[in-house]
């Protein structure tokens, strides 16, 4: 039967080298919002999930339990995001793509595949670029890094967009203006869903974090080409059926353009990995998670 643990890791943004028996390995309810934790849930082939913005870990939690019986899933929330993300000064991808090694090594997890959604896809690519050895294979769902001028500056024009909502202190168009340009808002209705005090409290952490906190470093990341052509392990890149004309998918299609990666399409939209686990996870067995 597949073990779930939930492990509560004092990351202190990554930076401390500390034994792997410091781990304290607590119970949600235990910790305080002042310490990251990422969960391992199920046994197997390592999995390491990274969310994007606007989110946080709990973004995996239906392709969790769709993978959980044949894998070891890892997620964590990503510095600033969650109830327990802790707040950060440096939100630089570098530094972020430590984070994500930290995790790994915390869970004793030498080698992982690695699925990143959206932002997360460009930690995940970061991670891959500072620790090879720890990355098996990548799966970049959507992540519209702009490497050609024109998308390079389309990406600009709505980080400027974003950064006016920001300046004027209506994080909340943010959420409308990313379903827009992602085409998440084409999926129709999203279904409802009871919303605990700690729902809305996430929700309100997640969406003012990358308001006032790692919008500009996380959006305009950009990776040198030659190292985008000299990762060393197989690529995969996800675009959705209903956002590849949408600038994510616009942008990541060109991105592919060159490069030795495999494209993936996903059902849906920009969320599908949150909104449709079971798709989605059929999908990532088929053609990403049992590839070598």
């Amino acid at each position: 039967m597949p073990v779930e643990n939930k492990i509560c890791l004092q990351l202190d943004h990554c930076l401390r080298e500390e034994p792997m028996d410091d781990i304290e390995t607590v119970e949600a309810e235990k910790q305080t919002k002042d310490v990251p934790y990422a969960e391992s849930t199920g046994q197997g082939q390592p999995v390491l999930l990274i969310h994007g913005i606007l989110c946080d870990h709990t973004f995996f939690d239906g392709l969790v339990e769709e993978l959980k019986a044949d894998f070891q899933l890892i997620t964590y929330d990503r510095r600033g995001y969650g109830l327990l993300g802790g707040d950060s000064s440096d939100y630089s991808i570098d530094v972020q793509a430590e984070d994500a090694f930290r995790v790994l090594q915390r869970c004793g997890i030498r080698k992982a595949a690695v699925i990143g959604h959206s932002a997360g896809a460009r930690v995940a690519l970061a991670l891959a670029f500072r620790h090879p050895e720890a990355v098996e294979k990548l799966f970049l769902m959507e992540p519209a890094i702009g490497m050609t001028e024109e998308g390079l500056a389309a990406n600009r024009e709505w980080n400027r967009e974003l950064n006016g909502y920001a300046a004027e202190h209506k994080a909340g168009k943010i959420t409308k203006a990313f379903a827009r340009i992602t085409g998440s808002d084409k999926c129709g209705k999203p279904k409802k869903v009871s919303l605990t005090k700690e729902k809305l409290l996430r929700a309100k952490r997640n969406v003012e974090n990358f308001a006032y906190g790692e919008l500009n470093d996380i959006q305009l990341w950009q990776p040198d080409p030659d190292e985008l052509r000299a990762v060393g392990c197989p690529v995969f890149a996800g675009v959705s059926e209903l956002g590849r004309d949408e600038l994510f998918g616009r942008v990541t299609l060109q991105d592919m353009d060159g490069l030795p990666w495999t494209l993936i399409t996903i059902p849906g939209g920009h969320t599908s990995l949150r909104d449709r686990p079971e798709e989605s996870a059929r999908i990532l067995r088929e053609q990403f998670l049992s590839k070598k």
